[in-house]
């Protein structure tokens, strides 16, 4: 027997200015209209991404190697990999 189980994590990166944002939401507008420019970035990656190891150190050299990266994110860069189980 094969039991998969994979998770979806993703980030979020918010915009400067986006707590103002989010505390002026109004509820008889569309959330993705008033949230349009609350984001920093437009496709936010997820862990199960597929990314190259080279990928992720590069990500991780760019906001100044591994360390700070946890430091920012509470996580390296490092592929989030399946496992499967067989029983």
């Amino acid at each position: 027997m094969y039991v998969w189980t994979v998770q979806q994590h993703g980030s979020v990166y918010w915009q400067r200015g986006a707590r103002q944002t989010l505390q002026s939401l109004q509820p008889h507008k569309f959330l993705h209209e008033q949230l349009r420019d609350a984001f920093s970035v437009a496709d936010s990656p997820i862990w199960q991404d597929c990314s190259t190891i080279e990928q992720c150190q590069q990500l991780e050299n760019a906001v100044g190697g591994p360390r700070v990266c946890v430091c920012m994110t509470t996580a390296t860069a490092a592929l989030v990999q399946s496992y499967k189980f067989v029983s």
